[in-house]
């Protein structure tokens, strides 16, 4: 019988087998390990009457809508409070991510996205008007386009805090 690289290996005789197999029976690596009848017996004496921790639950519908809800977006203790301070962490942390400033122009509002108007200078405003078009600090027709609408808004009258 060949063994590695062609190494030479003896056959092993059925006394070395019976000794191997009897010294692997206790370890986990052994993928051929099976418990005795004397060993299940006592397995399933000892699990006698536990329950597996998701098994023979029955939880009521209001316990599951609010664990499911608790791992959504925003926790359920946290439900409609204004999270402004969270935002601004966030914002914080992008911007000097991405090394750009954030000099707010005005202060934050609940619903209103930070908007760089340039590296520096940062204006909150409507999701909408956010989104509204698409851009970037690296296309300077983009920026343009977006920062007249921004100004226009607030000529209208959409925020009067700046």
């Amino acid at each position: 019988m060949a063994g590695k690289k062609g190494m030479y290996m003896p056959p092993k005789s059925a006394e070395w087998r019976a000794n191997h197999s009897l010294t692997m029976k206790g370890n986990s690596n052994h993928k051929g390990f099976k418990h005795t009848a004397k060993a299940k017996l006592k397995v399933s004496i000892a699990n006698k009457g536990k329950v597996c921790y998701w098994k023979g639950k029955h939880l009521p519908p209001e316990l599951i809508l609010k664990r499911s809800n608790s791992r959504r977006g925003t926790p359920a203790w946290n439900k409609g409070k204004i999270t402004v301070g969270k935002e601004l962490s966030a914002l914080r942390h992008s911007t000097k991510r991405r090394g750009l400033g954030n000099e707010a122009l005005n202060t934050p509002i609940k619903n209103y996205e930070a908007h760089h108007i340039d590296r520096e200078h940062v204006v909150f405003i409507p999701k909408w008007l956010h989104r509204s078009i698409w851009h970037s600090l690296n296309k300077p027709d983009t920026m343009k386009k977006i920062n007249m609408n921004i100004a226009y808004w607030i000529l209208i009258g959409g925020y009067d805090g700046i």
